[in-house]
């Protein structure tokens, strides 16, 4: 006999400002993640996700939905602040070589290792040899 399936009800969340615990049903549409991230985030200290309160006889988890708005407002904050930008627009500062490689520059060993020729026009590097 095959088990039946559990009819699911429809979800809401309460207003931002209520005074209420969420269960993760009502969590997952505040943040849409999976339980597995939901997991990670519970099991992760660098998070500070809020702790879950076991409610229920059945001892089923549930959050502060305050503690959730002002953990995701502070995330925000974080997320929010003007940071350096990195890639080939930032360009380097003068004395950090941080990204070079030991005694080289990294264009000529890129240019090296894919076959291209180098900023000063030598030629290209001999192809290696078959085993």
């Amino acid at each position: 006999m095959g088990r039946k399936k559990a009819k699911r009800r429809a979800v809401s969340l309460p207003p931002e400002g209520s005074a209420v615990y969420i269960n993760a049903d009502q969590l997952k549409l505040m943040f849409p993640i999976s339980d597995m991230t939901l997991w990670r985030w519970q099991g992760d200290p660098r998070v500070n996700f809020p702790v879950a309160v076991k409610l229920g006889a059945a001892g089923r988890n549930y959050w502060w939905l305050p503690d959730l708005v002002e953990w995701r407002r502070a995330r925000e904050a974080v997320a929010t602040v003007e940071r350096e930008p990195i890639g080939p627009q930032a360009g380097p500062k003068p004395g950090d070589d941080r990204d070079q490689p030991e005694g080289g520059d990294f264009s000529l060993i890129l240019a090296a290792w894919t076959g291209t020729r180098s900023r000063d026009g030598e030629r290209d590097p001999p192809p290696l040899a078959a085993e």
